[in-house]
């Protein structure tokens, strides 16, 4: 099923589907933020929200969460969550979720607050971002923490996590930041019971937490790390811009690309988590149950999977026209394992 109508989308960065099969999602375009509903037919319901700042509007939404009759959207931008009903779209409140200054770092701006997750009792996890130019700190950190609906925090610092890995060019003699397609990162995934799932794409170990941050267990299998070339990364794609090229000629590559892309968990707490190969066109999906992978497929980069829920996978794709669509699939085999 193609979930589309013609809404011109530029970007769609997250999905959201309810026990129904209604299909929830952010798009994304030229001043416009709206959350789209879709039936699980495929015929288009409604828009919810609007761009602004204004009650009910969003300037970036970084997530959707459905919780009970309520969809929570999360803009990180303006550091709140917004709910409406999944139901007909009313608007029902909204959170503003920057905690009081705290130090000289929020007081200058270097410091973002990211909505992440609602949680049953009313509370949210929130993801502190330091906002520094990574060619002078390379090590930056995120942090977790429980905040209420007051915005106070409420949790010592739940899970941290290092922040993307950034190689360091050099152009006219100044320092120059950027990342690889794929780079070094940390992932981060929840269950329906708040489970977090955390892993560093540099190997293939996931660790899971509880909702108050507490280890619970690890998920770790040996992995071959594909080889990083750097005259592919390098020539031809920058070839015809010199300052791009030149900055990407005067930093230290990694010998090997990372191990892992994306971790997603799905309704039955499955983790599904894609693993880089040597193959341009296709990562390659690992599924695991009860530290057993019990299912490996690989699956085009270019319909990168959003959401997992009743064993069906729900990816957003580019349609012909150039603009993105989610399409949702059934992976033949998953539900039989049950």
């Amino acid at each position: 099923m193609v979930f589309s109508d013609s809404l011109l989308l530029d970007e769609i960065p997250s999905v959201a589907v309810d026990d129904s099969g209604n299909v929830f999602f952010a798009g994304k375009s030229w001043e416009r933020r709206v959350i789209h509903l879709f039936g699980p037919d495929g015929i288009y319901r409604r828009s919810i929200g609007n761009y602004g700042e204004g009650e009910g509007e969003f300037l970036e939404i970084s997530g959707i969460q459905l919780r009970n009759d309520s969809l929570y959207v999360f803009d990180d931008e303006l550091e709140r969550a917004t709910v409406f009903s999944s139901e007909d779209g009313t608007l029902l409140e909204a959170f503003n979720l920057r905690p009081g200054k705290i130090n000289a770092a929020e007081e200058s701006g270097e410091i973002r607050w990211k909505p992440v997750w609602a949680r049953e009792d009313g509370t949210f996890l929130v993801q502190r971002k330091e906002e520094k130019n990574p060619a002078y700190y390379p090590n930056r950190f995120l942090r977790y923490f429980t905040i209420n609906r007051a915005g106070d925090i409420i949790s010592e610092k739940l899970l941290e996590q290092k922040d993307t890995k950034f190689l360091v060019g050099n152009y006219a003699g100044r320092p120059a930041p950027f990342t690889l397609d794929i780079p070094e990162r940390s992932l981060l995934a929840m269950s329906n019971d708040h489970e977090l799932y955390s892993a560093w794409t540099g190997e293939f170990l996931i660790k899971v937490f509880d909702a108050d941050g507490n280890y619970l267990r690890a998920y770790y299998h040996p992995f071959n790390r594909t080889k990083l070339n750097p005259e592919e990364v390098i020539h031809p794609r920058y070839s015809h811009n010199v300052q791009l090229r030149r900055i990407r000629e005067t930093t230290e590559y990694p010998e090997e690309w990372p191990a892992l892309y994306s971790l997603r968990v799905d309704d039955k707490s499955r983790i599904w988590v894609s693993t880089v190969i040597d193959d341009d066109d296709h990562f390659e999906w690992w599924v695991i149950d009860s530290n057993s992978v019990f299912a490996r497929f690989k699956w085009p980069k270019e319909k990168p999977v959003q959401f997992i829920k009743d064993d069906f996978v729900y990816t957003v794709e580019t349609n012909s026209g150039g603009f993105k669509e989610v399409v949702r699939y059934r992976i033949e085999g998953i539900s039989d394992l049950y």
